[in-house]
């Protein structure tokens, strides 16, 4: 069995093959053809634990993907007062034909990586392509993936960076300003926020927030919104006039129903409903909709799908052990 670590997971599948990859991901999702897990989320003493998994394998798996997939996450807020990050777990990768363990993955790089990947691929999808400022919200474990994957897609000039903490802001932008082609800018001010709101083409959002991040009365007309921290029913980081004005875009409409906050509470109020939403492979496969024109306001909301995991891990194994990478581990 292969250890492997974020800067393997990275080196075995660079930003753009991965958002390549999770089209296919989004396809297979909706088509129904990879099986899956229903996901569990235990609430601990201290934050939640999450357990997901899925399997694929044979001549019709898409881009040689095969496996079982497995995956261990756990979310602890109380995490960032203790200098640890929010979010930690395990992914094993265990073979689909004998069982035999194949590979276990720094489950907070691997999702990550490839929830970035996906956001870059609806970005790439559904975002106009004379997009120029970005705005990132949050500054936590999947922000530097998610700017990445940002900058990979479009040809941005700056992207804003907005969070609770300016510490945690600096340390963000001087870690990833060499890595990306766009000025990072600080937001260091209520009227800077509403500011950076108002001018983006592209915002994420990557929050572990219970109330919404901003006013979506401020998003501009035509930029692309994608929502990826709230994962539970209960948290929410766009509020319903986001929703109101947007064309929503999900992974799964079925899982979306049950675990994104922003879209039950939309539902709750009569802003949005259920069979208006279009899934991602639905569009790749010109069964929906995607933008329809440049004032349009598209929203991806992402709640994280195993299916992500086995294509990324899959992926990554194979690459890791072309060029060596990682660490043999003998029982």
């Amino acid at each position: 069995m292969r250890l492997l670590r974020q800067a393997d997971i990275e080196t075995a599948l660079p930003m753009r093959e991965a958002i390549r990859l999770m089209g296919l991901a989004f396809q297979a999702i909706s088509a129904h053809s990879v099986h899956t897990a229903e996901r569990q989320v235990l609430q601990t003493a201290c934050g939640h634990a999450l357990m997901m998994g899925a399997c694929c394998g044979g001549d019709t798996a898409p881009d040689g993907v095969a496996g079982i997939v497995t995956k261990l996450v756990t979310v602890i807020p109380a995490n960032r007062d203790r200098g640890l990050p929010v979010s930690s777990g395990l992914a094993l990768l265990v073979d689909h034909e004998n069982g035999q363990p194949l590979a276990l993955l720094d489950a907070t790089a691997l999702t990550a990586w490839r929830t970035a990947a996906a956001a870059g691929f609806a970005t790439d999808l559904l975002s106009r392509p004379d997009a120029r400022c970005g705005l990132m919200v949050g500054s936590g474990t999947q922000a530097r993936a998610q700017l990445l994957a940002m900058d990979s897609v479009r040809n941005l000039k700056k992207i804003h960076v907005m969070a609770q903490t300016p510490d945690r802001i600096r340390i963000l932008i001087d870690k990833v300003q060499p890595e990306v082609s766009a000025q990072l800018i600080a937001v260091k001010s209520p009227a800077e926020n509403e500011m950076a709101v108002s001018e983006a083409d592209l915002i994420t959002t990557a929050t572990t927030a219970t109330t919404p991040v901003f006013s979506g009365a401020a998003a501009s007309p035509g930029c692309h919104v994608n929502g990826i921290g709230s994962f539970r029913p209960d948290m929410r980081e766009l509020d319903n006039a986001l929703i109101d004005r947007s064309i929503v875009f999900v992974e799964s409409r079925l899982t979306a129903r049950e675990e994104a906050g922003e879209l039950i509470a939309g539902c709750d109020s009569g802003v949005t409903a259920v069979d208006q939403w279009r899934e991602v492979g639905e569009v790749i496969a010109k069964k929906a909709r995607g933008r329809e024109n440049d004032q349009q306001i598209t929203f991806y909301k992402s709640v994280g799908h195993s299916v992500f995991d086995l294509f990324a891990a899959s992926a990554i194994h194979r690459r890791s052990e072309a060029l060596g990478l990682g660490q043999e581990w003998s029982q």
